[in-house]
């Protein structure tokens, strides 16, 4: 699990809170085990890694992530 808001990672269950700032943790992987939608998001920034559930367009320079 993971915070949308601090991308503090948590052992944890649905429901959870952060203890940070409290906003409600969200799963870090979908069903199938890959990234979630919500955890890229989250990130603001596509990697280039070609993540399956990946919101961004890659091809687009100003969301690629600038370590690439």
């Amino acid at each position: 699990m993971f915070c949308p808001q601090c991308l503090a990672l948590r052992d944890a269950t649905p429901g959870d809170c952060c203890p940070r700032c409290k906003r409600a943790l969200c799963r870090m992987q979908d069903e199938n085990g890959a990234m979630s939608r919500d955890y890229l998001l989250a990130r603001k920034a596509c990697c280039g890694s070609g993540c399956r559930n990946c919101p961004y367009d890659p091809t687009r320079s100003d969301t690629r992530n600038s370590s690439q």
